[in-house]
């Protein structure tokens, strides 16, 4: 599984990377029949949405990395109080 979440996070890094190049170069101004939205604020917005899941991924990342190390001490606090004195 932590292979699959950094796979997902490198994706999703470089996924931004290429949205955000691709604002840099697009117009500010809205092509007609666009809904008045220029391209790069809708790259601008996929940006957004990108940076979003990303912070959910990191989160979950960081959750799941908390939860191992927890059940590793559970584990060795039963192991030493098994042990004896």
């Amino acid at each position: 599984m932590p292979k699959i979440r950094g796979d997902v996070v490198d994706t999703l890094v470089a996924a931004i990377e290429d949205a955000q190049a691709l604002a840099k170069e697009s117009s500010a101004v809205a092509a007609k029949g666009m809904g008045g939205v220029p391209p790069k604020a809708r790259w601008y917005q996929l940006v957004g949405y990108l940076a979003q899941v990303l912070d959910g991924v990191c989160k979950n990342l960081e959750l799941s990395e908390i939860n191992e190390r927890l059940l590793r001490v559970e584990k060795a606090m039963k192991i030493a109080q098994t042990k004896p004195t």
